[in-house]
């Protein structure tokens, strides 16, 4: 029975990935994203732009609003390229787009700026 019950649990390939994708999320968030060396000096402009996009998306993504979130995003990236939440969330959007391939590389890079949260 054992037997059988291992082979109905059958888990496609692209289930695996998206899996994986999920677990590395899970990584990046118990770690908090804490804040820190990817943000600018907290009394420059860039900080306070970063900031203030980045709450902006966070709130998009929850009222599903992803066009805008992901706007958002993309425009801290360029002011704090090395904000590993920036890259979570976008990850997330890739996530609920249903395309774990990107989400994997956005995580990737929130990974490799903080490799000691996970």
């Amino acid at each position: 029975m054992s037997h059988q019950f291992r082979s109905q649990l059958h888990i496609p390939r692209r289930s695996h990935r998206i899996i994986v994708t999920l677990a590395l999320a899970m990584i990046v968030l118990a770690a908090g994203c804490r804040g820190g060396s990817g943000l600018p000096a907290p009394s420059s402009p860039d900080y306070q732009q970063t900031v203030s996009l980045f709450q902006s998306a966070v709130a998009r993504i929850q009222i599903g609003e992803e066009r805008g979130a992901r706007y958002r995003l993309q425009q801290a990236t360029t002011i704090a390229p090395g904000e590993p939440a920036i890259w979570y969330n976008l990850a997330l959007l890739e996530l609920r787009n249903n395309d774990p391939d990107s989400a994997y590389a956005y995580l990737e890079t929130a990974r490799r700026l903080a490799p000691d949260d996970g």
